[in-house]
């Protein structure tokens, strides 16, 4: 039985041994610990979730992703809400009801700047000229080759979306093309049809 011990207690003083030889050897190749690796894999770790807008946690172990909207704040100048606060003071808004006094009047026009799906989905305001949002800068310039005429008409111009907000920003860019006499629909077409407004389908 002190035999086998003794066989044991060799093995593992031999096997401690290779290992610290090993260890020498990785040394003079590499130059560095593996403490060093560690703390430099560490540090490149810490380097990525700076870049990546995360933040490391209280132990310092592991990146934790940053929040939701968390890096953009950080960056952004505005986000949506001063953005429409902004359009606001530069565009004026209506009423649904001030929207229908207004419909099947020569001098205005009701500018549709949903998607095209939106329109095949639940119909639009009769009468009204589909600008997507996406293409306004186009459909609105008369040097382009999408102009829409009606956005440069010299026509009162309605804008709506689905609820309102779209519109508001749609105006804005519309107004600060030197568009004149451009409102937004407070509401959107959502409101329209909830109060009973005349449609058309799209």
């Amino acid at each position: 039985m002190a035999e086998i011990v003794n066989l044991n207690r060799a093995r593992k003083r031999l096997a401690r041994a290779a290992a610290e030889r090993t260890a020498e050897q990785n040394r003079a190749r590499f130059g560095r610990t593996g403490t060093q690796k560690a703390a430099e894999a560490q540090d490149v770790a810490r380097r990525a979730a700076v870049l990546d807008g995360a933040r490391l946690d209280q132990a310092g172990e592991r990146p934790t992703p940053a929040r939701p909207g968390q890096q953009r704040s950080s960056m952004m100048t505005k986000d949506s809400k001063q953005l429409m606060a902004d359009a606001a003071t530069v565009v004026p808004s209506i009423t649904v009801t001030e929207a229908t006094a207004l419909l099947g009047s020569p001098d205005v026009v009701f500018i549709d700047v949903r998607e095209r799906v939106e329109i095949a989905a639940g119909g639009t305001i009769p009468g009204a000229v589909h600008a997507p949002r996406g293409f306004l800068e186009f459909l609105a310039d008369p040097s382009s080759p999408m102009h829409k005429p009606e956005l440069a008409s010299g026509k009162r111009l309605v804008v709506f979306c689905a609820s309102g907000g779209r519109s508001m920003l749609a105006g804005k860019t519309l107004a600060e093309m030197g568009i004149g006499q451009v409102c937004s629909m407070a509401g959107g077409f959502t409101a329209w049809k909830a109060t009973g407004g005349e449609t058309a389908p799209g």
